[in-house]
């Protein structure tokens, strides 16, 4: 390998994306007060002036108009503006502004029809721009969901059923705070099986133009579809639907019965012979999703009848019905979820599966026969399959097969390996009482990979594991510099040291070990931040760029506005990258310029990125400035209209002024990084530990990461979401 083109291997990283975009100001979703306007003296006329506007402020500011209009008709105009020709009609600004003034409305009848019918008119637009769709069709569903109307739900129900992927996801979503009227249910019951299908009409057509093959029909007065993602939801009425119409049919293991026919040509049903073949297959399919539903929303209720359903399904030939046959049976604690992990993982067809449930049900077989995939150099992802399953499997083999196979190093002359780096991170989360036992064994032959098989143990466990301490503290007087980095890194970051010293070491390796691990908590984010330069062009130059010290820069910035920096700073917060807009938000958080408070709201409402929503919205909660109206009316327009549950939760506490919801955490992880490279001889060697990064966690927080000399790097993160490494410049960071 070139060491000009720098290859990087990342374990455990996944790419997330940052979005970008604009929405509407504060003042154009008010929900505090009632919405109309009546006549031009009112300000409707001046009104409807500004939407005819070419600018999208100025659309915006008409909105915001027709909002602080008392009134019934008020509700009427903002009606008319979800019309295909009504002003700003193709701005979605303007749309989500509209829809946000309609919230106090949203339990009467023609608010929920209204916002239904704009809904399913523009549901090509999440074609356009599927970020902001997520947010302008999330807004309306929930508040069209909120009317209780029978037919506004049979609608969205509807629309679940022949929308896009990503449409059926918000209208789930829609329905995630309360589920569906009962009478949807008990309306419209078909004739015949379970699985029956229509041809289309000639103008169905799918949201991206292409035509449908068949549409299921209602079950229970719901598409089959739907009632499998309401079941899956944990709603027990789609779950007994199904289960009502699949029992006579799979649970026993019976084939359906032939509808009765009068012998007749013209009554006699189709051969399956004759059944288009795109048809029998969507049949299959559906019957298999709504039996793998099924049978794990009756095992979450610890409902007896999923036993012999799952005991019935452990010969199917669909690998999801299987799988979830075998949780209901390890998640029951049936006996016989033993046998039937054994036999899967044995079978050819379902080999991969029996190594994914193989921890929840070790025998001596299961073990030996993850070993064996373990050890089979013909299949690499079912290698990847197995190594997972002996991280998580509580037996002395399996954590002795995953120090073998760190132990033994493919290429002898090299300090890392990536295939060892791999079952040295499972080695250390396996929970087998052997493991420290085995991490010290492979200290003895490599010390890179034993100081992660430690760290992960650490994560994992919460404890430091036996022999740890010792392994450190040789390591931070050790004359390798890569060895004094890493003993440095997980001093602060895993035994909780304060890393005061550490960080001001004359030690180059140890002091950016240190810093390193120091980005991740707010104490040392604070201080790097009160030594950053107090030149504001410098600060606002930083922030925005993509040296390592981008998120410090970022967060001094915008702590320390200035009047005359709101411009440039609400610029920022529109176009930057999702890790640059968290951490000025986590800034203006603490700025002491009141209009921080004004610049938080109309980023927050103007926000498409959840994640950087999240980010605002506790900003703006953080802000002194209790009372002021733009505060108020941001957070009561958040919390009666925001798509996402977080959001909603910290905007309605803030509002209140009760205390805000700590944000959901998952397991701390470690985050190894590695870049390697062989130099061709045609240039000068860079020291590998000259490279720089930003690493940036699932919730948008970035931190520095320097590699070492062995080209690895660490990060821990305490978010369960996917992170980004971005490579920087080497720069000097204070």
């Amino acid at each position: 390998m070139k060491r000009a083109t720098w290859p990087l291997v990342a374990l455990l990283l996944a790419s997330s994306s940052a979005y970008a975009g604009g929405t509407p100001s504060v003042d154009s979703a008010r929900v505090a007060a009632p919405l109309l306007a009546t006549h031009d003296h009112d300000g409707r006329g001046v009104a409807r002036r500004l939407l005819n506007g070419t600018d999208s402020d100025q659309r915006l500011a008409g909105v915001a108009r027709l909002a602080r209009l008392p009134g019934e008709r008020g509700k009427e105009a903002l009606l008319e503006l979800l019309a295909p020709t009504a002003p700003g009609a193709n701005d979605p600004r303007v749309a989500l502004a509209v829809v946000r003034a309609l919230a106090p409305w949203a339990g009467e009848v023609d608010v929920g029809k209204g916002l239904m019918a704009y809904v399913e008119r523009r549901a090509n637009a999440l074609n356009d721009d599927p970020n902001y769709a997520n947010v302008l069709f999330g807004t309306a569903l929930r508040l069209a969901r909120k009317t209780n109307d029978i037919e506004v739900q049979r609608r969205l129900l509807a629309l679940h059923s022949t929308g896009s992927p990503l449409l059926r996801t918000v209208i789930e979503l829609a329905f995630s705070d309360a589920p569906p009227s009962p009478a949807v249910f008990g309306h419209g019951t078909p004739e015949g099986g379970l699985w029956t299908f229509e041809p289309p009409p000639a103008e169905n057509t799918d949201l991206r133009g292409g035509r449908r093959d068949a549409t299921p029909a209602p079950v229970g007065g719901l598409p089959v579809p739907t009632l499998i993602a309401l079941a899956r939801s944990g709603d027990l009425r789609a779950v007994e639907t199904l289960y009502a119409r699949l029992i006579g049919r799979k649970s026993e293991g019976v084939a359906p019965k032939k509808p009765e026919t009068t012998g007749t040509k013209a009554s006699k049903p189709e051969t399956p012979e004759k059944t288009p073949e795109k048809t029998k297959k969507l049949e299959a399919v559906l019957e298999h999703e709504a039996l793998a539903a099924v049978l794990d929303a009756l095992a979450d209720a610890d409902d007896g009848r999923a036993l012999p359903l799952a005991k019935a399904q452990l010969t199917s030939d669909d690998g999801n019905v299987v799988a979830a046959a075998v949780r209901v049976l390890v998640r029951l604690g049936a006996k016989e979820r033993f046998s039937a992990v054994e036999q899967i993982i044995a079978s050819e067809n379902f080999g991969r599966l029996g190594l994914q449930l193989a921890p929840a049900a070790p025998t001596a077989k299961t073990v030996a026969a993850t070993i064996a995939r373990r050890d089979a150099p013909a299949d690499p992802e079912e290698r990847e399959l197995a190594r997972a399953a002996l991280a998580k499997i509580d037996a002395p083999k399996a954590a002795e097969s995953l120090a073998k196979h760190a132990l033994d190093l493919r290429d002898p002359a090299s300090r890392i390996d990536t295939p060892g780096l791999d079952d040295a991170l499972a080695l250390g989360r396996n929970p087998s009482a052997v493991v420290d036992e085995r991490i010290g064994e492979l200290a003895k032959k490599n010390d890179a990979l034993a100081f992660v098989a430690y760290a992960s143990a650490a994560l994992t466990r919460g404890t430091t594991p036996e022999g740890f301490a010792a392994f450190l503290e040789a390591g931070a007087t050790s004359k390798d510099p890569a060895r004094r980095q890493r003993a440095a890194f997980a001093a602060v970051a895993l035994l909780g040291g304060s890393g005061t010293r550490l960080s001001t070491s004359e030690d180059v390796p140890t002091r950016a070990g240190a810093l390193a691990a120091l980005g991740r908590t707010e104490r040392g984010r604070t201080a790097a931040i009160s030594g950053f330069s107090n030149e504001k062009r410098e600060r606002a130059l930083r922030a925005m760029s993509v040296f390592p010290d981008a998120p410090l820069a970022a967060e001094a910035w915008a702590s320390r506005a200035e009047r005359d920096e709101l411009a440039a700073l609400g610029t920022a917060l529109r176009t930057g990258t999702r890790f640059q807009k968290v951490h000025l938000s986590s800034g203006l958080a603490r700025a002491t310029l009141p209009a921080a408070t004004g610049l938080l709201a109309r980023a927050a409402l103007d926000e498409t990125d959840v994640v950087v929503r999240r980010a605002l919205v506790r900003a703006l909660a953080a802000r002194p400035e209790t009372t002021a109206p733009v505060r108020t009316e941001a957070l009561a327009t958040l919390a009666a209209t925001d798509p996402d549950r977080e959001v909603r939760a910290v905007a309605a506490a803030a509002d209140q002024g009760a205390p805000i919801p700590d944000a959901p955490h998952g397991l701390r992880r470690l985050v190894v990084l590695r870049i390697t490279g062989e130099g061709d001889g045609s240039a000068t060697k860079m020291p590998l530990s000259q490279f720089r990064a930003l690493w940036v966690d699932g919730r948008g927080r970035a931190r520095p990461i320097s590699f070492d000399d062995d080209g690895f790097a660490f990060a821990v993160t305490d978010d369960d979401g996917d992170g980004t490494l971005l490579l920087a410049p080497a720069t000097e960071s204070p």
